[in-house]
């Protein structure tokens, strides 16, 4: 007990990204990206897979 973990809404934005891109962590930006830019910063995390099964569970 006392021990807390609080994250920003940045945080978790950026963690969630990962289950909606299919895998891939995009990091946020407040500048406009050319799509070509943008999938070039693409970090894969996990599996598609993985990130399907996440994504179906969510909804259940």
């Amino acid at each position: 007990f006392g021990h807390g973990l609080s994250i920003s809404p940045l945080h978790m934005l950026r963690a969630m990204s990962a289950f909606v891109n299919d895998g891939f962590m995009v990091p946020p930006t407040l500048i406009k990206r050319s799509e070509a830019e943008a999938k070039a910063l693409y970090e894969p995390v996990i599996s598609p897979t993985t990130s399907g099964y996440i994504r179906y569970l969510r909804f259940l």
